[in-house]
Protein backbone atom coordinates (compact mmCIF):
# COMPACT_ATOMS: atom_id res chain seq x y z
CA UNK A 1 0.00 0.00 0.00
CA UNK A 2 1.64 3.00 -1.37
CA UNK A 3 1.16 5.91 1.78
CA UNK A 4 1.73 9.78 2.01
CA UNK A 5 1.80 11.59 5.22
CA UNK A 6 1.67 15.18 4.32
CA UNK A 7 2.61 17.89 7.43
CA UNK A 8 0.50 21.02 6.77
CA UNK A 9 1.08 24.27 7.65
CA UNK A 10 3.48 27.60 7.83
CA UNK A 11 6.33 27.17 9.42
CA UNK A 12 6.84 30.54 10.08
CA UNK A 13 3.17 31.22 11.42
CA UNK A 14 3.82 29.75 15.50
CA UNK A 15 1.94 26.76 16.08
CA UNK A 16 0.29 26.61 12.55
CA UNK A 17 3.73 24.98 12.11
CA UNK A 18 2.27 21.74 14.07
CA UNK A 19 1.32 19.54 11.61
CA UNK A 20 4.81 19.97 9.47
CA UNK A 21 6.67 19.51 12.69
CA UNK A 22 4.78 16.08 13.82
CA UNK A 23 5.21 14.84 9.95
CA UNK A 24 8.98 15.20 10.25
CA UNK A 25 8.95 13.16 13.74
CA UNK A 26 6.86 10.72 11.87
CA UNK A 27 9.49 10.17 9.04
CA UNK A 28 12.63 9.95 11.44
CA UNK A 29 10.77 7.43 13.58
CA UNK A 30 9.44 5.37 10.40
CA UNK A 31 13.32 5.64 8.97
CA UNK A 32 14.14 4.21 12.41
CA UNK A 33 11.69 1.03 11.66
CA UNK A 34 11.74 -2.18 10.20
CA UNK A 35 9.21 -1.20 7.92
CA UNK A 36 9.71 -1.23 4.22
CA UNK A 37 11.65 1.63 2.92
CA UNK A 38 10.09 3.25 0.22
CA UNK A 39 6.24 2.25 0.89
CA UNK A 40 5.74 5.69 2.78
CA UNK A 41 6.29 8.91 1.18
CA UNK A 42 6.59 12.39 4.18
CA UNK A 43 6.19 15.43 2.49
CA UNK A 44 5.30 19.17 3.61
CA UNK A 45 2.60 21.84 2.30
CA UNK A 46 1.74 24.95 3.30
CA UNK A 47 -1.46 24.96 1.10
CA UNK A 48 -4.54 22.85 0.95
CA UNK A 49 -7.73 22.41 -1.61
CA UNK A 50 -7.17 22.32 -5.23
CA UNK A 51 -3.30 22.42 -4.20
CA UNK A 52 -2.92 18.92 -2.57
CA UNK A 53 -4.97 17.21 -5.45
CA UNK A 54 -1.05 16.71 -7.00
CA UNK A 55 0.50 15.62 -4.03
CA UNK A 56 -2.10 12.86 -3.36
CA UNK A 57 -2.53 11.57 -6.59
CA UNK A 58 -2.16 7.89 -7.57
CA UNK A 59 -1.39 6.87 -3.75
CA UNK A 60 -3.92 4.39 -1.56
CA UNK A 61 -3.68 6.29 1.28
CA UNK A 62 -3.26 9.65 2.52
CA UNK A 63 -2.48 10.84 6.08
CA UNK A 64 -3.37 14.64 6.15
CA UNK A 65 -1.67 16.38 9.60
CA UNK A 66 -2.69 20.18 10.23
CA UNK A 67 -3.55 22.30 12.63
CA UNK A 68 -6.94 23.65 13.24
CA UNK A 69 -8.69 27.43 15.27
CA UNK A 70 -12.04 25.86 15.60
CA UNK A 71 -12.38 27.28 19.46
CA UNK A 72 -14.29 24.05 20.36
CA UNK A 73 -11.56 22.14 22.12
CA UNK A 74 -8.83 23.10 24.75
CA UNK A 75 -5.52 24.21 22.90
CA UNK A 76 -3.10 21.37 22.12
CA UNK A 77 -6.20 18.74 21.17
CA UNK A 78 -5.42 15.87 19.05
CA UNK A 79 -8.25 15.42 16.72
CA UNK A 80 -8.90 12.76 14.30
CA UNK A 81 -11.33 13.54 11.50
CA UNK A 82 -12.83 12.54 8.53
CA UNK A 83 -13.77 14.34 4.73
CA UNK A 84 -17.55 14.68 6.03
CA UNK A 85 -15.87 17.32 8.72
CA UNK A 86 -14.93 19.17 5.79
CA UNK A 87 -18.37 19.72 3.80
CA UNK A 88 -19.38 22.81 6.19
CA UNK A 89 -18.75 25.20 3.32
CA UNK A 90 -19.58 23.76 -0.33
CA UNK A 91 -19.55 26.62 -2.06
CA UNK A 92 -16.62 28.07 -4.02
CA UNK A 93 -16.48 31.86 -4.32
CA UNK A 94 -12.64 32.01 -5.20
CA UNK A 95 -10.07 28.95 -5.41
CA UNK A 96 -8.31 30.05 -1.76
CA UNK A 97 -11.24 28.73 0.06
CA UNK A 98 -12.67 25.94 -1.52
CA UNK A 99 -12.81 23.19 1.34
CA UNK A 100 -11.20 19.41 0.87
CA UNK A 101 -13.80 17.63 0.47
CA UNK A 102 -15.33 20.02 -2.63
CA UNK A 103 -11.64 19.57 -4.03
CA UNK A 104 -11.20 16.23 -3.83
CA UNK A 105 -14.77 15.40 -5.70
CA UNK A 106 -13.32 18.12 -8.88
CA UNK A 107 -10.38 16.07 -8.62
CA UNK A 108 -11.79 12.68 -9.13
CA UNK A 109 -13.87 14.28 -12.01
CA UNK A 110 -10.52 15.75 -13.45
CA UNK A 111 -8.67 12.11 -13.38
CA UNK A 112 -7.00 12.31 -10.43
CA UNK A 113 -6.36 9.00 -8.64
CA UNK A 114 -7.66 10.00 -4.91
CA UNK A 115 -6.43 7.76 -2.31
CA UNK A 116 -8.96 5.43 -1.36
CA UNK A 117 -8.08 6.04 2.03
CA UNK A 118 -7.47 9.47 4.11
CA UNK A 119 -6.23 9.58 7.69
CA UNK A 120 -7.04 13.06 8.73
CA UNK A 121 -5.46 14.66 12.45
CA UNK A 122 -5.69 17.93 13.59
CA UNK A 123 -4.05 19.88 16.37
CA UNK A 124 -6.01 22.36 17.59
CA UNK A 125 -4.41 26.00 17.90
CA UNK A 126 -5.04 29.52 18.57
CA UNK A 127 -5.38 31.57 15.83
CA UNK A 128 -1.92 31.60 14.02
CA UNK A 129 -1.49 35.03 12.65
CA UNK A 130 1.98 36.48 13.67
CA UNK A 131 4.77 35.55 11.84
CA UNK A 132 7.99 33.67 13.84
CA UNK A 133 6.13 33.59 17.28
CA UNK A 134 6.69 30.76 19.21
CA UNK A 135 4.50 27.57 19.59
CA UNK A 136 2.66 27.68 22.35
CA UNK A 137 2.85 25.17 25.70
CA UNK A 138 0.30 23.13 24.88
CA UNK A 139 0.44 22.68 21.45
CA UNK A 140 4.04 21.78 21.53
CA UNK A 141 3.64 19.08 24.26
CA UNK A 142 1.17 17.49 22.24
CA UNK A 143 4.19 16.23 19.62
CA UNK A 144 5.26 12.97 21.23
CA UNK A 145 1.49 11.70 22.00
CA UNK A 146 0.57 12.54 18.43
CA UNK A 147 3.81 10.83 16.44
CA UNK A 148 2.99 7.87 18.73
CA UNK A 149 -0.90 7.99 18.39
CA UNK A 150 -0.89 8.87 14.31
CA UNK A 151 2.47 5.97 14.04
CA UNK A 152 0.00 3.55 15.37
CA UNK A 153 -3.07 4.25 13.70
CA UNK A 154 -1.68 5.07 10.38
CA UNK A 155 1.47 3.28 9.95
CA UNK A 156 2.25 0.89 12.06
CA UNK A 157 4.17 1.79 14.32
Amino acid sequence: MKTIVIGMGNPILGDDKIGVLIMRELEALYQKSSKPKGEVVFDEANLGGLLLLDMIDGYDRAVLIDSISSGTYPVGTLLRLTIDDFKETRHISCLHDINFATALELGDKMGHQIPPEFDIFAVEIKPALDFIKPMTPEVEAVIPKAVKEIGKLSLGL
